[in-house]
């Protein structure tokens, strides 16, 4: 991290990374045990209102089809943003990325919802903070 840098933890899950020219929201998630690596995902700011939009779209997609499918089926399948759909089994939800944080409840894609709507507004004011203090003489 150098000058000009702000890190905060988000609720979640993720980092909010500002910087005075981008911000981005960045994701660790652990492998399943030590035998596996970890994942990496970034969200850079100009695509949060897309990633909004996804998770909007991913989750209206994802009840139609916990209505549609049968009881004890399972069911993946890719949504937008590279999103995963998830019915039946362990990992069931709207995934931001193949099996990772899956939301399984309205509550839950509130939640994310609205942690980017902060790190959005955040990233914003952070920057405002950012700026002025590179534009003062030393």
């Amino acid at each position: 991290m150098g000058v000009g840098t702000y890190l905060e933890d988000l609720d979640c899950g993720g980092q909010l990374l500002v910087r005075v020219d981008s911000w981005s929201i960045n994701y660790n998630f652990q492998g399943p045990d030590n035998r596996y690596k970890g994942t990496s995902l970034i969200i850079s700011g100009n695509e949060i209102d897309t990633y909004i939009h996804a998770y909007k779209n991913n989750w209206l997609e994802y009840e139609k089809l916990k209505i549609a499918m049968p009881p004890d089926t399972e069911l993946t399948k890719k949504g937008e943003m590279n999103m995963t759909i998830r019915i039946g089994g362990y990992w069931e939800g709207v995934c931001i990325y193949d099996y990772f944080m899956p939301l399984r409840a309205k509550l839950d894609l509130d939640n994310i919802l609205s942690n980017y709507i902060y790190a959005k507004s955040r990233a914003k004011a952070v920057q405002d903070i950012l700026i002025g203090l590179s534009q003062k003489p030393v």
